[in-house]
């Protein structure tokens, strides 16, 4: 990531923590893409930290959200096909995860981090980097032996990428999951007592998230349209003061805490909240749901699915039979992402087709090369390769993959 001379004097006077620090790279990757709720994320490489970055578009500087000495470094691990990187300290209450959903930037952020250390002055053992993914690969293995109903000896998987995944033809569905409504506790600052957490009834309907004192009140306190210029993302809240809380990143670079009554529930407003995101990232109206997530190609289904990094625990969204996918278009102009055309009778299967966009047109590939290997294996013939027969959605899905890729742009 090349950077101009006024933001490497910001960086060097705002964010370095030392002040014989040398810069050596930038990186921009998500967080929380394997579960739905994605931050965009700066990686500021130095000779003696790793520091992770927010943006504020509206002052233009970096915010430090995490930094991360080498010698506090217990050992990093790469997931499986280095779909994201995690970060262990000594302490290991202190881990991150970088959900880079590309092979190229996981390994290019652990090799300069290496190189840093290898090259420093200070005494740093070498970074023990780990990339067998072993209990990654058991409970992924645990879970397509009961998505697919077969023997753990036959559960296989394929190709596990991260990706953004729409059906545009769903629009039904994609107004009914990013609704939602309940009681809630906000966090507010009392102009006596502080900040305090108090009982709040919340409204998420048509990308907007209005706040009420009650349930009963026809005025909300306050609103937040999710996405666009208002809201960037939704997270897990790294507070330890509240169970169960989530944190509303603001464009401004606030951000609003909520906090639920249990686990489960707040894992249901997350994914509620983080596809309003998704969807309210289209400026141009566009009525396509575009939802992060993880894909799983196993010898006979693709799953769609969000996984806990810190649990392994996975959650299913949408599948598909192998035999019921009927060719894969592939875009010239934009080599980034795939449409998977399906004739299924399966109700809750679109008849038509799933958009996939990739992080990168290698990880594309990757998955295109796996699925088409796996429709060999069952019919014998090669996977059909279609052309676009309809010019608007190819043209909604380059724009689509342009904000995407824009995101993680300054």
């Amino acid at each position: 990531y090349s950077i101009d001379n006024n933001t490497m004097l910001h960086v060097m006077l705002d964010v370095f923590k030392d002040e014989d620090e040398n810069f050596l790279k930038m990186l921009s990757c998500r967080q929380g893409q394997t579960e739905g709720d994605v931050i965009i994320v700066f990686v500021l490489i130095t000779d003696k930290h790793v520091y992770l970055l927010d943006y504020k578009t509206a002052t233009k500087k970096f915010i430090i959200q995490s930094f991360i000495a080498y010698q506090d470094i217990d050992f990093i691990v790469h997931s499986i096909n280095y779909q994201f990187v995690n970060i262990v300290c000594r302490n290991k209450r202190n881990q991150f995860w970088l959900t880079t959903g590309d092979e190229v930037l996981s390994r290019l952020i652990v090799d300069t981090m290496c190189e840093a250390v290898d090259a420093s002055e200070l005494k740093i053992r070498k970074l023990a980097v780990f990339d067998d993914a072993t209990t990654q690969k058991i409970c992924l293995k645990k879970y397509i032996t009961q998505e697919c109903h077969c023997e753990e000896s036959e559960a296989t998987q394929e190709i596990y990428s991260l990706v953004y995944w729409e059906d545009p033809h769903s629009r039904q569905v994609k107004t009914e999951s990013s609704s939602k409504e309940g009681k809630l506790l906000q966090k507010v600052k009392d102009p006596y007592k502080g900040p305090v957490w108090k009982p709040v009834y919340v409204v998420l309907r048509d990308g907007i998230l209005c706040i009420f004192k009650s349930k009963s009140d026809s005025k909300p306190e306050g609103y937040l349209r999710m996405g666009g210029d208002q809201c960037v993302g939704c997270r897990r809240s790294q507070s330890s003061e509240k169970h169960h809380s989530m944190e509303i990143v603001v464009s401004k670079g606030d951000s609003l805490l909520l906090a639920a009554s249990d686990n489960a529930e707040m894992c249901d407003w997350l994914m509620c909240m983080c596809r309003a995101v998704s969807e309210g990232m289209q400026d141009d109206g566009t009525p396509f749901s575009c939802l992060p997530c993880c894909t799983v190609v196993t010898s006979n289904k693709v799953l769609m699915c969000h996984e806990d990094v810190q649990t392994s625990f996975f959650r299913t969204l949408g599948s598909a039979n192998i035999e019921d996918v009927t060719g894969i278009i592939l875009d010239p102009e934009d080599t980034t992402y795939c449409l998977l055309e399906f004739d299924s009778q399966d109700t809750s299967i679109s008849s038509e087709e799933w958009v996939l966009y990739f992080n990168s047109s290698k990880e594309k590939e990757k998955f295109s090369t796996a699925l088409s290997a796996c429709w060999k294996k069952q019919f014998q013939v090669e996977l059909p390769l279609n052309s676009f027969y309809n010019i608007t959605l190819q043209k909604r899905c380059q724009e689509t993959s342009k904000i995407l890729h824009n995101s993680l742009k300054l």
